[in-house]
């Protein structure tokens, strides 16, 4: 992913959601990673 911050918000709008919702998801599934549990 992206390593800058002002690429977040590229990717975010490409895909259509906010900067704050696209960090959130990835953030989310980097701890049910880490849990060891396969996320949805």
């Amino acid at each position: 992913m992206p390593g800058r911050h002002g690429q977040w918000k590229v990717v975010a709008a490409q895909i259509g959601v906010s900067h704050e919702a696209l960090y959130r998801e990835l953030a989310r599934r980097r701890a049910v990673d880490q849990r060891g549990v396969a996320p949805l």
